[in-house]
């Protein structure tokens, strides 16, 4: 979240027109408000994937990529499986794998080649898209403005952007590089070094 307040915060929940202050966290919307969850990245080599785990005929092409429903991700703890090279394999769990499971997945000669736990105590990776209702709508870039949307910079106002707003639809660091191109514009916009564009228009996106 960026901040931009040149002067002391308000408190108020709402102003005279209507814009929300976040300050207090109480008004954000459900999709800014959604738990993380964590996310264990593991590297294996040596491996050969146990087709019949996965209801494979030994005949068929070991995919590209095995994608797990909330189901399979909640019995085997794992959400994918992206085949990297001849034997090697990049999985993604929500807890670190044992010995036992990656063999039962990989045969009993796999070797851990890296292992990262994103989140531990300090949070989550990603959004828990646990489906549904106002948490899978994306909130508003700007999640307050103080000047009630001045064509130029007020230097009275404070306005907050809400850098993630996408990602609560999807999750991904290219989504976040589109979110924060998209507030670096907004910013640009409020400070006069990039016009707005009419939707008949020829240029930038936002």
């Amino acid at each position: 979240i960026i901040d931009t307040t040149t002067e002391g915060s308000s408190n108020v929940n709402a102003n005279d027109h209507g814009h929300r202050t976040v300050i207090s966290g109480g008004n954000l919307p459900d999709s800014a408000k959604r738990p993380y969850t964590q996310v264990v990245t593991t590297i294996v080599s040596n491996a050969k994937l146990n087709k019949s785990r996965f209801f494979m005929e030994d005949s068929m092409d070991v995919p590209k990529s095995l994608l797990f429903t909330q189901k399979g991700k909640e019995e085997a703890g794992i959400s994918s499986i992206g085949w990297i090279a001849s034997d090697v394999f990049k999985v993604f769990s929500s807890k670190e794998l044992s010995k036992d499971t990656l063999s039962s997945i990989f045969g009993v000669d796999v070797k851990v080649e890296y292992s990262k736990t994103w989140g531990e105590k300090n949070g989550g990776a990603t959004p828990d898209f646990n489906g549904g209702g106002d948490s899978s709508l994306a909130a508003d870039f700007v999640l307050y403005d103080g000047s009630h949307g001045a064509g130029g910079f007020d230097e009275k106002g404070s306005i907050l952007y809400y850098v993630n707003s996408m990602e609560s639809a999807v999750s991904a660091i290219e989504i976040s590089a589109i979110g924060a191109k998209a507030v670096a514009k907004l910013v640009a916009q409020r400070l006069g070094f990039l016009k707005t564009f009419n939707n008949d228009h020829n240029g930038e996106e936002l």
